[in-house]
């Protein structure tokens, strides 16, 4: 059963079909004109930080990745058992789905080391009900249990100490609260593709093995999808708060 549900998972987003998909790719062309914007006025290593040059790349193949893994995540919101009231984009970047946050009504938070580029991303999107909050402090600012649904993609890589992340999540998500990360598999084909996307070097502080452990200590974590079983770039994980007793 497991199995006949990741290749119908696959299938759906082998080619741009499901309505998260269209829903972005609507998107994508207005968004392209704040990607221009910041390409061209921030340093180039925040503009590499921001994942930009993915979002634009003149391979359509490393675009379509790139959107197809948001339209996963937009997904997994549209299938929580209660729609989320207030949700965390953490590591937003110049948030890309806060369009879709939108048209939900969902109350955001969005959370980056770049809060300006957030707030210009919420301008875009014209979102009012937003919260921005700088990923430099972490969460300790946000109150306890005041998120229903968190998503981090391909962001806790980056993350030093991953440990007190998952402590604080597990603090801010409300009862039946949910975050879903999704993390590079950090195989040979996934090298392969980060060179393609012109990535080289030293990137990643953490393995996805040792993220999971780390988020474990404080959330029930579980594998829910691969993008492709096939070929294994993005594995999504969703975690929930643990409760007491």
């Amino acid at each position: 059963m497991r199995f006949v549900a990741a290749v119908t998972f696959a299938a759906r987003h082998l080619f741009p079909v499901t309505p998260q998909s269209r829903e972005l790719r609507a998107d994508r062309e207005d968004l392209s004109h704040l990607l221009a914007d910041l390409a061209s006025r921030l340093p180039d290593d925040i503009v590499a930080e921001l994942a930009i040059p993915s979002y634009r790349h003149r391979n359509p193949l490393m675009r379509f990745l790139v959107w197809e893994r948001l339209a996963c995540a937009l997904e997994w919101l549209d299938r929580l058992p209660e729609p989320p009231r207030v949700v965390l984009d953490f590591g937003c970047g110049l948030g890309p789905l806060f369009r879709s946050f939108v048209r939900r009504g969902f109350h955001v938070i969005a959370c980056d080391l770049h809060t300006d580029v957030a707030r210009a991303g919420a301008r875009w999107a014209g979102i009012e009900n937003i919260d921005v909050v700088d990923a430099a402090s972490g969460l300790g600012s946000l109150p306890d249990e005041c998120v229903d649904a968190a998503l981090a993609l391909e962001v806790l890589e980056h993350v030093e100490d991953v440990s007190a992340l998952g402590s604080n999540f597990g603090r801010v998500l409300a009862p039946g609260g949910r975050l879903l990360c999704s993390l590079p598999t950090e195989n040979l084909l996934y090298r392969a593709g980060r060179r393609l996307a012109g990535f080289s070097g030293h990137y990643h502080v953490r393995r996805s093995a040792d993220i999971i452990s780390a988020l474990a200590k404080n959330l029930a974590t579980r594998r829910v999808a691969r993008l492709y079983p096939a070929l294994p770039l993005y594995d999504f994980f969703e975690c929930l708060r643990r409760e007491a007793g």
